[in-house]
Order: C-alpha cells, then sequence, then structure tokens
C-alpha cells in the first residue's frame, strides 16, 4: 500500500519532537507499507505586526528526512486570525502537485483542520480514500464558528476518523462523523525503553534515597497541567508520608510560579526540580519513582501515562482526554481535575497500596507498531470501500 502522510505534525530542525506521535506512527508503518509525508506549513508576512505570537516554523532543508522517511516541507502563505478563512485550501495548493505525481493508494491525514481539511478536498480531486486523525486539541479547542464548520465537513466526508481516546471519538460523531468510521487508536511507546526495572539502582544511579516515597511528575510545567494542585496535594501528605519526595521533570512557562507555591507550601527540601529529560532519562525516573502523577486539565493521549505503564508503574491521574482510556483499578486511580484534596487522598492511597508492577506492564504494554497496525487496518478498510470518481475543485 501507498500511503501518503499530510500533516503539519512533524519535526523540524529548530524543533525535533515536533509531532512525535505521528512520526513514530509514520515510521512503523514504514515497515507494512510504502510511505511518503508531505507537511504544509503556514507560512506569515515579514511585518512584526503580522508575526504570530507563537513560534513560527521555518522550513528545513530538501535532505531533512526524519527518521528516513521521504518527506517534502511546503510553505502557504496565510494571516493571523482572518487566514483562517482559506488555510485549508491553501494548504491542499501547497502539496497537491506532489502527491498527485506519488499516486498514493491512501491519504492518511493528521490535523483536522486546515491540512485534514485540505486532504480530503485533495482525496476526492483524485478518487483516493482519506483517513484522519485527531491528535486532541483540534477537536477540544475549536476556536471559531467557520473551523468547527471545516471541521465537521471533514469528519462527516472523511473514510476513516481516528481519534486517541472516546472521548474525541464521542465529539467527532457529535460533529457528524458516520460511527462506523470512527476509530479509537490510542498512542504507543517505545517499549524496548519503557520496560520495568529495578527501582533501588535507578535510586542509586539518580542520587536519590533509598526510602523515599517519590511522587513523580513529567511534562510541561503548567498551571493547566495541574503541577500546582500536585503541590497542594503534595503538602498534605507531608505529615503521613514523612519520606515523601516530590519530583518534577520538565520546564516551563510557569516554573517560576511552582517554585514560588513550593515555597509557600513549605516543600522546596522535599521536591526536586530536575529540569527537561531526554526519553533514556524518562524511563530513568519512572524507574525511580512509586507512582506517576498527571492531574491535567485537558489531555489528548499523554505519553507518559503510556510509558510509565509499560514500566510498571501506577498512575495516579485527571479523568480527561485517553486517561480513562488507558487505566483501570490495577494499574491506578482517577482523579477529577482541578481537585488538589481527592489528588491528595488518591496520592496517599497510592503509596499504601501493594502494586503488581509486573502485570502492570503485562497488561498495559502498547508499542508504536501496535499503533500502525491498527491504523493500517483502519487504511485498508478505507481501501476496500467503493470505487471513488473525482471530484473537481
Amino acid at each position: 500500500m501507498r500511503i501518503a502522510l499530510i500533516t503539519p505534525l512533524f519535526p523540524l530542525p529548530q524543533e525535533p519532537y515536533r509531532g512525535k506521535p505521528v512520526l513514530e506512527t509514520a515510521f512503523a508503518l514504514s515497515a507494512h507499507a510504502e510511505l511518503h509525508a508531505f507537511c504544509p506549513i503556514s507560512r506569515y508576512p515579514p511585518l512584526k505586526f503580522l508575526q504570530p505570537k507563537t513560534f513560527e516554523a521555518k522550513l528545513p532543508g530538501p535532505d531533512y528526512n526524519p527518521r528516513g522517511i521521504p518527506t517534502i516541507y511546503r510553505a502557504y502563505s496565510t494571516l493571523p486570525v482572518i487566514g483562517r478563512l482559506w488555510n485549508g485550501w491553501s494548504s491542499r495548493r501547497s502539496v497537491a502537485a506532489e502527491v498527485r505525481a506519488w499516486n498514493p493508494d491512501v491519504i492518511l491525514s493528521y490535523w483536522l483542520y486546515p491540512e485534514a481539511f485540505g486532504a480530503v478536498q485533495l482525496g476526492r480531486q483524485l478518487g483516493k480514500p482519506v483517513v484522519v486523525g485527531s491528535r486532541g486539541s483540534d477537536l477540544l479547542r475549536i476556536k471559531d464558528g467557520w473551523t468547527r464548520a471545516r471541521v465537521a465537513w471533514t469528519v462527516r466526508h472523511a473514510d476513516g476518523v481516528l481519534t486517541v481516546s472516546s472521548e474525541l471519538a464521542a465529539i467527532a460523531r457529535g460533529l457528524g462523523a458516520a460511527p462506523e468510521r470512527v476509530h479509537m487508536v490510542t498512542n504507543g511507546c517505545d517499549t524496548a525503553l519503557f520496560t520495568p526495572s529495578e527501582q533501588a539502582a535507578a535510586r542509586t544511579r539518580l542520587g536519590l534515597p533509598a526510602n523515599a516515597r517519590i511522587v513523580l511528575y513529567v511534562g510541561h510545567l503548567l498551571a493547566t497541567k495541574g503541577v500546582l494542585d500536585l503541590a497542594e496535594a503534595a503538602a498534605r501528605l507531608s505529615a503521613s508520608q514523612p519520606d515523601l519526595l516530590l519530583v518534577y521533570v520538565g520546564e516551563g512557562p510557569d516554573a517560576g510560579l511552582l517554585r514560588q507555591r513550593l515555597e509557600s507550601l513549605g516543600l522546596t527540601a522535599r521536591t526536586r526540580l530536575a529540569g527537561p529529560a531526554a526519553p533514556a532519562g524518562v524511563a530513568e525516573w519512572l524507574a525511580a519513582s512509586d507512582v506517576l502523577s498527571l492531574p491535567s486539565y485537558s489531555e489528548g493521549c499523554p505519553n507518559v501515562v503510556l510509558e510509565a505503564l509499560s514500566c510498571g508503574r501506577p498512575v495516579v491521574a485527571s479523568t480527561v482526554g485517553a486517561i480513562p482510556d488507558l487505566i483501570d483499578q490495577d494499574s491506578g486511580i482517577l482523579v477529577p481535575p482541578g481537585d488538589p484534596v481527592k489528588l491528595g487522598t488518591a496520592l496517599e492511597e497510592s503509596l499504601r497500596r501493594s502494586w503488581d508492577a509486573g502485570q502492570i506492564a503485562s497488561r498495559h504494554r502498547r508499542s508504536w507498531a501496535d499503533v500502525a497496525r491498527e491504523t493500517l487496518q483502519v487504511c485498508e478498510i478505507a481501501l476496500s470501500s467503493s470505487p471513488r470518481s473525482p471530484v473537481a475543485y
């Protein structure tokens, strides 16, 4: 099968981890199909007042092929805010000629508007089936009515809709996607790296106390990720857990606010702000921990939860995104977002319980090969449906 992957969620030299789940899926898919990636990237005018507040991507050179996947990056011109009106058509035009020349069997596209919208149009134009995928924010945080209408059109006209959680699947169906075309395919992880490992040895390597009860957070340091709630919850445990050590792995704009909160709660000496870590470092911290906590207010399919489970570590996390799809009573505890009291109670219970690391890992390990296999099955279903006649645009 020849698959054309159309997405802006792909690495760039200045953002090597951009779109990592999509890249890992594509790399695993390339073992079973011939896959080329086509990446439309928005480009804004050089005038400062017309530049977006967020980071603007710069196109890499023609030899930049992440993980050896043949990749073409193409820019399309737009403007802040009002560009949403035409970005779907612009993104399609930016890669249309090269996708047509490559002549795929199936188009696979991640990020519902504008890129997947343009991909569905292109598929109809070429008479090719199109499978689209939502990563989270493209369904959870639709910015305006125009974008909502374009997203709804996309999921209604796609031959398959992939979501990383049951929550997103329900939203897609609510926007008009045919229920039989909506498929939940959660993320995977590197199961060779994230695997059960001896806790004492990991603590020795990291210079951690052998008798500490370690609650670990991994991710961006953002208030909306619940990092302040986690500090509040840990403060409630200080009396019952004298050996508690709270570890934050990551960086982010609310790091200063977090330090202030930890100081005001008297937790500075019982907290380690470890900074960012590469995947191997994250695996080491997971091995050293007793429990991972992710008290986010919103999520898609957080990879760190999958990584923790694959390492045999229990998870205390919010009932948002794919998290309820990933853990059960034998692998973690769910709490409502924004509730430090219930978070503290759940953390205390998690530290009292005797978890079976081997069982957690064996029941919840999920690789990118699993993700690729399920994604390929959806592409095969789309390809086997009725032949299509090209539609003029």
